[in-house]
């Protein structure tokens, strides 16, 4: 087959999106290398060794990049004419000639269960296209199956066309050892990750994080990510809060920075109010660092077991398993053997898309 991916949002993010498409794409040329593919980007994928159509944004244009999916690269596709195109996050395959197959990855669907989390052109632009998308799609792949579950209930769409390829086990640099890029941790710490936007709860970790410096002041929260939207009242409560000076805030860090953050923490907290998957947790585990988490059903099951957990908004709860965490070195290693134990299980999870790269074998058996 001739299989084109849509990677946009590859080569313009830096999150989870980022991380879990580029890790579908290798998986699916590695399983399947009988096919023919390409990719069509913003800019080049280093990362990627296939061939790369490059379409650039123009920044002095407003909404480009929606733009160049609905026009410009549906015309190069149908030009290119493969069997099979993948977008790789929501928006799209657009325009494309009825011979063509479309597949498309949905990450989660917090735009339309938790709009508010989002600014208001992302909530309206789901609302307006995803329906349509997903009816058009002959298949979708998602990271987990609370996201399949999700769209079985809002769109109807059959089980069977939804197919689950779960995160791949987190991958570090091996060198993550050697002295920090940045030195700005000195004792033990907390540790957060993720984009600083409404729906990863900051402020409940910054509020929980007060209350257990009323006891113990020995401890830093990291928080690593960077700015996403919406997060102007978190900065404002951390401009106001008694303790920012033992916050630290690193923005997006290297994988090998990322990875001595998670080796070196007392704890890896997880705030989120929703998830697709919650891959940091993933990370967590890999280091052996002891979970605590919201109370969330989109989170890893087997990571749920492994973890402390608290009500999402219960500052108090996540203050309180702060504190036991900090004081109590057999908890501490309990936890650990947790994490590592739930990691070994996420490691045999499976993800099958031969219905979508094999059909032919799917039909035979």
């Amino acid at each position: 087959m001739k299989i084109v991916f849509l990677g946009d949002s590859i080569s313009t993010q830096k999150t989870g999106i980022h991380y879990y498409g580029l890790e579908l794409i290798k998986s699916v040329l590695s399983r399947y290398p009988e096919h023919d593919y390409r990719v069509i980007t913003t800019k080049k994928i280093d990362a990627l060794s296939i061939p790369q159509t490059i379409v650039p944004i123009v920044k002095l244009l407003p909404l480009h990049l929606r733009m160049r999916q609905l026009w410009k690269i549906p015309k190069i596709v149908n030009q290119l004419k493969p069997d099979l195109v993948i977008e790789m996050a929501h928006f799209g395959p657009f325009n494309l000639s009825e011979k063509i197959k479309r597949v498309t990855v949905i990450h989660d669907l917090t735009p339309i269960k938790f709009p508010h989390l989002h600014p208001w052109q992302s909530s309206l632009a789901h609302k307006f296209f995803l329906r349509s998308i997903i009816k058009k799609a002959d298949y979708l792949i998602v990271n987990s199956e609370c996201t399949r579950s999700d769209i079985v209930k809002l769109y109807a769409k059959s089980i069977y066309d939804i197919h689950i390829f779960h995160p791949p086990l987190p991958s570090f640099p091996v060198n993550h050892a050697e002295k920090k890029e940045v030195d700005t941790l000195t004792g033990p710490y907390f540790l957060t990750v993720g984009t600083l936007e409404p729906r990863k709860n900051h402020p409940t970790i910054l509020k929980a994080f007060e209350k257990f410096c009323e006891k113990n002041r020995n401890f830093k929260l990291l928080i690593v990510g960077g700015r996403g939207w919406r997060n102007r009242d978190f900065e404002k409560l951390l401009e106001k809060s008694p303790v920012k000076d033992m916050v630290v805030l690193s923005g997006y860090v290297s994988r090998a920075e990322l990875a001595r953050h998670y080796k070196g923490a007392t704890a890896f907290i997880f705030a989120s109010i929703y998830e697709g998957f919650g891959i940091p947790i993933l990370e967590a585990q890999s280091f052996g660092t002891p979970l605590i988490l919201s109370e969330n059903k989109s989170f890893p099951p087997m990571a749920m077991g492994a973890a402390l957990r608290f009500d999402t908004f219960d500052a108090d709860q996540l203050s309180d398993h702060m504190l036991h965490v900090a004081e109590d070195p057999e908890l501490r290693t309990r936890l650990q053997k947790q994490s590592r134990a739930s990691f070994q299980q996420a490691s045999t999870l499976d993800s099958n898309l031969d219905q979508i790269f094999r059909p032919d074998a799917m039909q035979k058996d």
